[in-house]
């Protein structure tokens, strides 16, 4: 019997904006193989950190040095410790901020 991997609590949540660079993390349940957990955003695969937690595994990484301002959806997946193959994915989507611009001097004296 197949047991897919589940994926939950998603770190930064789905939709939110963060600055490029960003560590993320989340959990995958008990039962998966720790070994096989990826982690990629825009097709750039990061570097996986995994902890077992005993009632699940807690996984971070950082956002790729590349992602630079937009969109960018994070693609997880693990396969299930037993026998055959068996794997789960999910994923969620993030915006990453991109870089601050200088207010003009022009626009400084309009918004006096």
């Amino acid at each position: 019997e197949c047991k897919k991997p589940k994926f939950r609590d998603f770190i930064p949540a789905a939709k939110s904006e963060v600055p490029p660079e960003s560590e993320i993390s989340f959990h995958v349940s008990r039962g998966s193989d720790p070994h096989s957990v990826t982690a990629e955003a825009k097709a750039e695969k990061m570097t996986v950190k995994v902890q077992d937690k005993v009632a699940f595994l807690l996984v971070t990484a950082k956002l790729p040095a590349s992602l630079r301002e937009g969109f960018a959806r994070i693609h997880v997946t693990a396969k299930a410790a037993s026998e055959g193959v068996c794997a789960g994915q999910d994923g969620w989507l993030i915006k990453i901020k991109g870089e601050e611009k200088a207010a003009t001097p022009a626009a400084a004296q309009e918004s006096k």
